[in-house]
């Protein structure tokens, strides 16, 4: 299974993508609303992702003991985030 930081990476390059070419290629009003949701996600996804890196962090500072099981409650918890995030903007 892919590691839920890069999940989360790739999101949201995925959506910038989708943002620059929006306004690449058409440039009016509707395709910069657009872009500027795909940007909104992105977002959204890159402060998931920062989040997750600092409980990583914090996490390593922890003792050795129960790390496993913080680490897979913390990529499950930001898997729920990702889906929550795509259904609301959905």
């Amino acid at each position: 299974m892919p590691n839920a930081l890069q999940i989360l990476k790739e999101c949201a390059l995925i959506d910038l993508r989708f943002a620059q070419l929006d306004v690449e290629f058409d440039g009016s009003r509707e395709a910069v609303a657009r872009a500027l949701h795909h940007a909104d996600e992105a977002r959204a996804y890159l402060s998931i992702l920062l989040a997750q890196m600092s409980d990583d962090v914090a996490e390593e500072d922890e003792s050795a003991d129960g790390v496993e099981s913080a680490e897979a409650a913390s990529t499950e918890r930001s898997i729920s985030e990702v889906v929550l995030l795509r259904s609301a903007t959905s």
